[in-house]
């Protein structure tokens, strides 16, 4: 599937004895369309963009293309012709990232994912992360999971083997876990081993011993037919499980007018007391939520419907109620230090939830992997699950499998990574 270009205005000109020079640049990018529970995201590698410098005076032509990819933190050296060898740096990445993900000009989505060579024999591989304004997010956990079907996918080496020395022969190594390099520390993930074996297939092909040969043979053919088909469509969806790190004891500010932080940033375990996790909130001068908070490593205010009855929309109405007005009073309240994610909930069944999102600086989405972890904790903090069970959290985009280890105090998520298609773009 080839995409039209993006025109942006990355290029330069300049007049004299009024003759108009102009250098223009090119970025070619290959890239994967993924979405993890309906988050979605554009996935490339950041040693794969090619860049084109296109300049009227070049060569006395007029102009001159010239591709270029390599390995030089994105200052590039030319050979005579126009080519420049270099990785992007990056401000470059935010640029792309920007046209790229812009939902009317480009490509569209809500996040760019670049996988980079990894900085440290610490982990495997590097993950750059690009909202669609072009700022860099610290971590992404619907993201992660793309990230590592998408290494798995394409059998990308990493710079490092496993004993840490370097992999000169830049040789794959399926390796049955992934340290990822984020700038919210190392993450860990584990690919899933998937059985793609349909379960009527042998039933099938039992059932056509029965009849003639030729019957069977042909039943034999369409069988094979149908799995080869199954098995293609399966191989586009991987379930990734990912280490989230430990839970946390939200900090907020003391009150809304004394900007002062609380110092209860402290690890979260089982054991935690309410009175440090729950908060009562005002969002009119007369109504107040019981609310649980949780850092997973970024904001989360999980409010139970159930807990909350009287002051807001009971639990059979969360899919129909609006959650724009309670997520925006929220997500903006003085008691947070740098604004706060939002978590509605309703219990279906003991470890069993349905959980609507307000994700700060975007509104409602379809999941979020930080925000399901948060409600997994809450939920086993307040006696809706337990912890010797997984916990299964609904969202609009999907089902999310959490566990919260208390051998280790890790949080624990399994979900779904999809690849949607791959192309290529031109950014001019």
């Amino acid at each position: 599937m080839k995409m039209n270009q993006i025109n942006n205005d990355h290029s330069s000109s300049s007049s004299c004895n009024g003759n108009h020079d102009y250098t223009n640049i090119i970025y070619r990018v290959s890239f994967t369309k993924m979405h993890g529970a309906g988050n979605d995201f554009v996935l490339f590698k950041r040693e794969d963009i090619k860049r084109t410098i296109v300049s009227n005076k070049a060569n006395g032509h007029g102009h001159t293309n010239g591709n270029s990819n390599g390995n030089n933190n994105g200052n590039g050296t030319s050979n005579g012709n126009g080519n420049y060898s270099y990785v992007p740096s990056l401000d470059e990445l935010a640029y792309i990232s920007k046209s790229i993900a812009n939902r009317k000009l480009g490509v569209g989505c809500d996040q760019v994912i670049i996988v980079s060579d990894s900085p440290s024999s610490k982990s495997d591989y590097e993950m750059l992360i690009f909202n669609n304004d072009g700022s860099q997010a610290m971590m992404c956990g619907n993201g992660v999971r793309c990230f590592s079907k998408y290494i798995t996918d394409n059998r990308i080496p990493s710079i490092y083997n496993e004993d840490g020395s370097i992999n000169s022969d830049r040789v794959y190594h399926d390796r049955p876990s992934q340290r990822v390099h984020t700038l919210s520390g190392i993450i860990i993930t584990y690919p899933q081993k998937q059985q793609h074996q349909h379960e009527g297939v042998e039933e099938v092909e039992e059932n056509g011993k029965d009849n003639h040969n030729n019957n069977h043979n042909n039943n034999l053919n369409n069988n094979t037919q149908q799995q080869q088909q199954l098995n293609k469509i399966l191989s586009l969806t991987k379930f990734i499980k990912v280490n989230m790190g430990t839970p946390y004891i939200l900090r907020t500010n003391e009150e809304r007018s004394q900007l002062l932080v609380v110092d209860n940033r402290s690890v979260m375990n089982i054991n935690t007391k309410s009175i440090h996790f729950m908060k009562t909130i005002y969002v009119t001068p007369t109504v107040s939520l019981r609310c649980v908070l949780v850092s997973m490593g970024n904001p989360h205010c999980v409010i139970f419907l159930k807990d909350n009855q009287g002051s807001i929309a009971d639990e059979s109405q969360l899919e129909s109620m609006d959650i724009s007005y309670i997520g925006r009073k929220l997500e903006s309240d003085g008691l947070f230090i740098d604004s706060c994610n939002v978590e509605f909930v309703s219990v279906i069944a003991q470890n069993k939830l349905k959980v609507r999102v307000w994700e700060r600086g975007a509104g409602e989405t379809l999941a979020c992997g930080t925000g399901a972890c948060a409600v997994a904790v809450a939920s086993i903090l307040t006696g809706k699950s337990v912890i010797s069970e997984s916990i299964s959290v609904e969202m609009p985009g999907g089902e999310l499998i959490i566990d919260w280890n208390k051998e280790d105090n890790k949080v624990y998520k399994t979900g779904p990574a999809t690849t949607v298609y791959s192309s290529e773009v031109n950014i001019i």
